[in-house]
């Protein structure tokens, strides 16, 4: 990281490792509570609010999966969940 002096170096890493900390804490489908583990929670149920962010970060997620012929799939875990690739014996889907 360029930065005039180390301790502003040191502010910025301390601002980066915050913000991983706060997207990980909203985002995480590992973290009971987070918005991410409210959304597979209610899936098929009640919506769910989300905010401006989340919004928009779905939003580049579509344009992603249609750009990419859905290639880019934030559904993607469930299938490698389902179809359980880590596991030499489990029979794959055709």
């Amino acid at each position: 990281m360029a930065a005039p002096d180390e301790a502003t170096a040191q502010a910025w890493f301390r601002l980066a490792l915050d913000e991983i900390d706060r997207i990980e804490i909203k985002y995480s489908r590992y973290r009971e509570g987070s918005l991410i583990s409210r959304i597979n929670a209610a899936a098929g149920g009640a919506p769910v609010p989300i905010d401006g962010e989340t919004r928009a970060l779905l939003e580049v997620a579509d344009t992603l999966y249609h750009q990419s012929d859905g290639r880019f799939d934030l559904s993607s875990g469930v299938w490698r969940r389902l179809w359980n690739f880590r596991d030499p014996q489990a029979l794959l889907p055709t």
